[in-house]
């Protein structure tokens, strides 16, 4: 088996088999490991009209999406492994575009029609990866790339069960400082679904904690890697310091509730964070705000936002 691709899914059946449909071909170098992590929904049964000799289906109890990629890499035989989300699409001919490079002695490939193919130095990937160096688009997530399962195992990289965000990026950087060989293929495979679903989520004070652990794990990584000065690291812990807080705030916002919003966005402010003038205009603005307490305005920024989204219904991104 040359590629085995892992697809976790929870209560997504008003997407599932449009991916589904976009993801299996006729290619008997392929298998598809679907992971049912408990949904309440009819995902599973959606699932059951997909099974055959090259597609595994596994009905697991609830236990989050990173649990549920390293499974699938467990229960994987293909010389390499793939990432979809069970909401996202990929194009049409993608198998096609990925078996060229099945045969390559690479560790991982980022396919990215965004991304600069003639990087090939850790530290100049690591910087796109966090979107320090990429016009502050990451591209940490693990889908359109595939990795070298046997270098996964034998390094021991898994993500991180304990954190429910920033996890996809401390997965990334990990295989960035241990491989070595690294491509990038300007080649576009896959379809980001930006979902403007529910304008209303439910917040979860966990949510802090998981980012306050990445980001230490993720400095900690850094600073081993000995790839950066002390000057250097100060700037993107700064970036990355920024892009979290943004992130906090636009979770809070989702959730419609000031009093709430505010009560934790002056939690926050206790929280030791950095600041960068690497991020962009709209972020600084926001932070501007942030830092002079007018957490109002910020709050309806947000709303305003949340609700020109979802006025545009979902959309995708070609990655």
């Amino acid at each position: 088996m040359k590629l085995s691709v892992v697809v976790p899914i929870y209560n997504a059946e008003a997407y599932l088999e449009e991916c589904l449909n976009s993801l299996i071909v006729d290619n008997k170098d392929i298998e598809y490991i679907l992971i049912n992590d408990g949904s309440k929904d009819s995902s599973y049964k959606i699932c059951e009209k997909y099974k055959n000799e090259n597609v595994q289906l596994f009905n697991n109890k609830n236990k989050g999406v990173s649990y549920s990629r390293n499974f699938g890499v467990e229960h994987a035989s293909g010389k390499w492994v793939m990432f979809l989300d069970s909401d996202d699409l990929l194009s049409d001919g993608w198998d096609k575009t990925i078996e060229k490079y099945f045969d390559c002695d690479d560790d991982v490939i980022f396919f990215s029609s965004f991304l600069d193919e003639n990087i090939n130095n850790r530290k100049e990937i690591l910087l796109q990866c966090m979107g320090y160096e990429n016009n502050n688009n990451n591209f940490a997530s693990p889908w359109s790339k595939i990795y070298r399962r046997n270098f996964l195992q034998e390094e021991r990289i898994t993500f991180n069960n304990n954190i429910i965000n920033g996890e996809d990026m401390l997965f990334n950087c990990t295989c960035i400082l241990n491989s070595k060989n690294i491509s990038i293929k300007k080649e576009q495979i896959y379809k980001y679904r930006i979902s403007c679903g529910s304008s209303t989520k439910k917040w979860k004070d966990v949510y802090i904690s998981s980012d306050f652990e990445f980001r230490k794990k993720l400095y900690e990584l850094l600073n081993k890697s000995n790839l950066f000065s002390k000057k250097e690291l100060k700037n993107i812990e700064g970036f990355i310091d920024s892009n979290a807080k943004i992130g906090i705030l636009q979770r809070l916002a989702f959730s419609r509730d000031y009093k709430l919003f505010k009560k934790k966005a002056i939690e926050i402010r206790q929280c030791l964070f950095k600041r960068s003038n690497k991020i962009t205009i709209r972020k600084k603005i926001i932070l501007i705000l942030f830092y002079f307490k007018l957490y109002r305005p910020i709050y309806d920024i947000y709303l305003f936002k949340i609700d020109q989204l979802k006025k545009m219904g979902d959309y995708f991104v070609n990655i």
